[in-house]
């Protein structure tokens, strides 16, 4: 019994150090990056984020807004997404976390908290469909407040 085992453990060796190591086997070398060429650039978007939010929670959102520059806000919702009036245009509004909301476009935000007093309130981030005199669009940050 112990011979048949010794000569297993020297068979099992035997085959051992015949084979190849791993970093004994075929190299392929790796073109340079010089020698390779671009023909085409590849812009990549990152996707949205989704976040489910039930419907219920949704609908709690809704109603008219008096937003601090004087401007009223119209929140509506629809299934699982908030339309927005606001900004002479409707903007729609998928939920990206819990009570915060943006559009497709990335040109409008939305979140929704309550105060102390249990009063609702929304911030919107939004940039303008029309800048004055032409000038650069940047984003505004209105409350409701």
């Amino acid at each position: 019994m112990l011979k048949q085992a010794s000569l297993i453990a020297a068979a099992a060796a035997g085959l051992l150090c015949t084979a190849t190591p791993s970093f004994a086997q075929d190299y392929r070398q790796v073109p340079q990056a010089s020698s390779m060429q671009s023909s085409e650039v590849i812009t990549v978007r990152p996707t949205k984020r989704s976040f489910f939010m039930p419907a219920q929670d949704v609908a709690e959102v809704r109603g008219e807004y008096l937003m601090e520059d004087g401007s009223t806000a119209m929140v509506k919702n629809r299934s699982r997404k908030l339309i927005v009036d606001f900004d002479n245009r409707q903007t729609v509004l998928h939920a990206v976390g819990a009570y915060v909301f943006e559009s497709d476009r990335d040109d409008m935000t939305l979140v929704y908290t309550k105060d102390g007093l249990g009063a609702d309130i929304i911030v919107l981030s939004y940039i303008p469909q029309r800048t004055v005199a032409g000038g650069p669009r940047e984003r505004i940050l209105l409350s409701s407040r």
